[in-house]
């Protein structure tokens, strides 16, 4: 069975974020290459953080409508 938990798309994330900024790193100079890995790292941080906000209300909307129907 194929483990499907944050823990493994975190590290599948990691990975191909590490050897893409390894190409970015091979293929532009110093300045440039921090400058595009700073971008893309915001992006991913910020998509994260989206994903996390999702996930915190989707469980309050879950915990509203429970309550709402076990307490008549």
């Amino acid at each position: 069975m194929a483990r499907r938990d944050a823990v493994s798309f975190a590290l599948g994330i990691h990975g191909s974020t590490m050897k893409l900024f390894k190409r970015i790193d091979q293929g532009l100079k110093p300045d440039a290459a921090e400058a595009i890995k700073a971008v893309l790292l915001s992006v991913i941080m910020d998509s994260g953080m989206m994903a996390q906000s999702e996930l915190e209300a989707g469980i309050a909307e879950w915990a509203i409508s429970t309550r709402s129907t076990t307490a008549r």
